[in-house]
């Protein structure tokens, strides 16, 4: 697949790049949108430095005040019905024994965002459970 002459992998890999230039440069309640934008996108739904950008984010939020707080809802909420099947399926946790960092990185938003207890977040933690190197070096 190519748009432009560039495939949409390169396309990919630049705004990973942005995301971690974000990270940088931006507060999280200005580099959420953009992340949640971006994993709007086929393209970038495996990648796994703009979910872990985002797992940091929500992390972040969560633990500031009330505007942060809203910021976060504002990004989710016309995301909540369609996120879930689209990202956080239990066929996708099942693969968390090959993308193990991505895996951990996309339950910990699921988590934050949906529920502790959901069905994605369950079945990721039966994946990751036998790999505590994975959990470690992945939150770094």
């Amino acid at each position: 697949m190519y748009c432009g002459g560039t495939s949409v992998c390169d396309s990919c890999l630049v705004l990973v790049q942005v995301v971690d230039v974000l990270a940088i440069f931006f507060f999280s309640e200005e580099k959420v949108s953009y992340l949640f934008n971006m994993l709007d996108y086929e393209v970038c739904k495996l990648e796994a430095s703009p979910w872990k950008q985002l797992a940091d984010c929500i992390n972040e939020l969560l633990k500031s005040d009330g505007t942060s707080h809203a910021a976060l809802a504002e990004c989710w909420s016309p995301r909540k019905q369609w996120w879930p099947p689209y990202h956080f399926t239990a066929y996708m946790a099942a693969q968390g024994k090959e993308v193990p960092g991505l895996t951990l990185a996309k339950a910990l938003c699921a988590s934050s965002l949906i529920d502790p207890e959901c069905t994605f977040v369950t079945e990721c933690r039966k994946y990751l459970s036998d790999r505590p190197e994975i959990i470690r070096t992945s939150l770094d």
